[in-house]
């Protein structure tokens, strides 16, 4: 096993937080992360429903030991979007991103 599988998740760098959040919809909504782009549309793209982006949320939270609150499930439409949002959240936000955290 190597020795990142040991690194604390606070030290997860932007492009591990975009990967993982994609892994995670991808398991999450059986779909197929290397399409998933950031301007895909959760519901209309992605067909998450609202319990569907519910549980998402949920295991991004315990993934990554945040919490990114009940408004983000409504107010969250785009795979760009939830990304940005975990990484203001774990501290690997990309400088200009303009996510309000």
């Amino acid at each position: 096993m190597s020795m990142q599988a040991f690194r604390p998740r606070a030290e997860h760098s932007a492009r591990d937080i975009a990967t993982n959040v994609r892994n995670l919809i991808k398991q999450c909504l059986n779909i197929d992360a290397e399409v998933l782009l950031d301007h895909m549309h959760l519901a209309d793209d992605c067909g998450a429903d609202w319990l569907d982006r519910l549980e998402l949320m949920s295991i991004i939270e315990t993934e990554f030991a945040i919490e990114l609150g009940d408004e983000a499930i409504d107010e969250l439409q785009r795979v760009g979007e939830l990304v940005r949002l975990v990484e203001a959240h774990s501290g690997g936000q990309r400088a200009g991103s303009g996510v309000r955290a």
